[in-house]
This record gives C-alpha cells, structure tokens and sequence, in this order.
C-alpha cells in the first residue's frame, strides 16, 4: 500500500483549529467580563481596601491570568489556511521542482506537437 505522503493526522490537527479559535475568544471575552463585573461590583460598593485586596486576589488575578493565556493562545494558534501553507512549503524542494519542472516541460511539448498535427491534418 505504501506510506501516505501526507499525513491523516494533519487533516485532523487542521480541523481541530477552528473549534480551538472559537474557545479561545469565547475564554479571554468570558474572562474579560468577569474580570470586569467584578471590578464593578467592589467599585459600586463602598467597599474597604481589605475588600477590594481580596476581591482582586480572588477574581482579579485569576482572570488577568486568563486573559494572557488565551490572548496568546489567539495570537499564537495558526489559522488552518496558514497549515496548509507550511504543508505545502514544508513538502517542496528543489529536487521535487525539477521534477515538476521537466515534467511540465514535456506535456507543453506534446501538446505543441498535437497542435502541429492538428494545423498540417487541417491544410
């Protein structure tokens, strides 16, 4: 049967990408409002400093945390267009273009001997 030239696992790993950017931006806007409710919350309130320090350590840290995580993780992930394109140029390489090269070489030069044909049959 012989070894597959590309591998099936990228066909899974690259339809794995778009459901991971959709966790990933719903994660930093979830953490972001949380983040952000929270705030509001111990600013609406006439809270002491000791409030406000446990609300940050409990909520703040945690969501500023997050939010670094899953915007680099948004930054970082490439989109399933971008793997295809290092697919692509991990597979080409200068023996493989001279192969395609002659090969193109030769049909350009059988169909241009057909069309010679063809024009000599006509007249």
């Amino acid at each position: 049967m012989g070894t597959p030239i590309i591998s099936p696992w990228f066909f899974y790993i690259t339809g794995l990408i778009e459901p991971l950017t959709t966790m990933t931006v719903l994660g930093l806007l979830g953490a972001l409002i949380i983040g952000v409710l929270a705030w509001c919350t111990v600013a609406d309130e006439d809270s002491s400093a000791e409030e406000y320090k446990n609300m940050y350590n409990s909520v703040g840290k945690k969501c500023i945390i997050l939010s670094i995580i899953f915007g680099l993780l948004f930054v970082f992930v490439p989109s399933q267009q971008t793997c295809v394109q290092m697919l692509i140029a991990n597979n080409i390489t200068y023996e493989r273009l001279e192969t395609a090269g002659s090969s193109i070489e030769n049909i350009y030069n059988d169909i241009i001997a057909i069309a010679e044909k063809a024009i000599n049959s006509v007249e």
